[in-house]
C-alpha cells in the first residue's frame, strides 16, 4: 500500500486521504474521488478508479495507489471495464 506523502495531500485537497474515506468513495462508487486516488483488488490482481462499476471488493483485499503508475509498479493491471481506456487516453494527452 503507498502511503500518502504531506504533499499529495496538499495538492490533491482534504478528501479521500485517509483509507477509510477511500474505502467509502468505493462503497458509493464516488465519481468525485477519481483521478485522485485508485484502488487494485489483490484477488484479481487489477486495479481500477473508485467509480469502477464492477462489483465491490472485500476490503481485505483492496491497496490504494496515488496514481495508476504506482498500481502497476506494484504489480496490477488495468481493469478491463473502465480504466484500461482511460490510462490510454490519458498517455496520449499529458494534460488529462
Amino acid at each position: 500500500m503507498t502511503k500518502t506523502s504531506k504533499r499529495a495531500i496538499r495538492d490533491k485537497g482534504p478528501f479521500f486521504v485517509t483509507d477509510e474515506s477511500r474505502w467509502q468513495a468505493l462503497v458509493d462508487k464516488d465519481e468525485r474521488a477519481d483521478g485522485l486516488f485508485w484502488f487494485s483488488v489483490k484477488t484479481t490482481g487489477v486495479y481500477c478508479r473508485p467509480s469502477c462499476p464492477a462489483r465491490l471488493a472485500n476490503r481485505e483485499n483492496v491497496a490504494f495507489h496515488l496514481s495508476p503508475k504506482d498500481a502497476e509498479k506494484a504489480g496490477f493491471r488495468a481493469c478491463k471495464r473502465s480504466c484500461r481506456l482511460l490510462r490510454k487516453r490519458s498517455l496520449r494527452d499529458p494534460h488529462g
